[in-house]
């Protein structure tokens, strides 16, 4: 018996998404790159499956095959996670961010900014 789940969740840009995807070690196809949908396969064939709709991205799959070595609800929020250490790494300029620790539970960033001194 199929039991197809639904996780709607706020992860909206694609390419940090596939980072984050990247970074919990985990493959990944982008099958529709007009939608930025992406397809994570397992060994069972049975896909996780993230599609945007509207704004955000929903997360699908059979919960009955999941075969990932973490839990789905700890899956999501590894994403979550990686995603939001993604968008502030990429969405800093003007600082020198470094990602100094990373647990289960809690990420350390290490920010830094240089003041420049224009001598005339």
């Amino acid at each position: 018996m199929s039991h197809l789940s639904r996780a709607t969740t706020e992860l909206k840009k694609p390419e940090f998404l596939l980072k984050s995807i990247e970074s919990n070690r985990t493959n990944y196809i982008e099958v529709n790159s007009k939608k930025n949908d992406i397809l994570v396969p397992q060994s069972n064939n049975s896909p996780i499956f993230l599609y945007k709709k509207s704004k955000n991205y929903d997360l699908v799959n059979d919960i009955s095959f999941w075969v990932q070595s973490i839990p789905n609800d700890l899956f999501v929020k590894r994403l979550k996670k990686f995603y939001a250490q993604s968008a502030i790494i990429a969405s800093n300029s003007m600082f020198e961010v470094q990602l100094m620790k990373s647990e289960i539970n809690k990420v350390e960033f290490v920010i830094e900014r240089y003041q420049t001194t224009n001598y005339l």
